[in-house]
């Protein structure tokens, strides 16, 4: 008997509910064993305050005169606020992707060595895909990068 075609699929996904019917629809329809499947989201990278603001030494952009050891201060006080919201972002960002590739039923575990394992599951690798502009084209150009055989993505109705 032959082994069925490996294929490339990307499940496009969200935190809504229609995200949700779309995962559904391709644990059903759609993955098969063989398949490595893409599990992705589109979140726009949120600008760094310290920086669009120009609070920082130099800046071309500061509206108001500020000594530098005083603009120096305000910059790393608001750059680690923005770094550790950006890492708070992203993990819930990955957890919800951790949570889509298990209602598909996948592994998520890459680095497995268990065989039992690798056989009984479609193996899932997961991104969060940090871009701006039009998620639709984000997702394309993605699915075109990776040579996706199907893209599977949810309908806002």
């Amino acid at each position: 008997m032959s082994r069925p075609k490996s294929r490339v699929v990307v499940v496009s996904v969200d935190d809504s509910a229609h995200s949700e019917d779309a995962v559904a629809w391709a644990a059903t329809n759609v993955v098969q064993l063989s398949d490595t499947v893409h599990i992705i989201t589109v979140i726009a990278p949120t600008p760094d305050p310290a920086v669009s603001l120009g609070i920082y030494s130099g800046s071309p952009f500061s509206l108001a005169p500020i000594p530098s050891a005083t603009s120096h201060q305000i910059y790393e006080k608001a750059h680690t606020n923005w770094e550790h919201e950006e890492s708070e972002r992203v993990a819930k960002t990955e957890h919800m992707l951790r949570q889509h590739a298990k209602k598909l039923g996948m592994s998520t575990d890459l680095a497995s060595t268990d065989p039992a394992a690798s056989t009984s599951r479609a193996r899932a690798e997961l991104h969060v895909l940090k871009q701006g502009g039009n998620p639709a084209l984000v997702i394309a150009k993605f699915a075109d990068d990776i040579k996706a055989d199907l893209v599977v993505v949810g309908s806002r109705g």
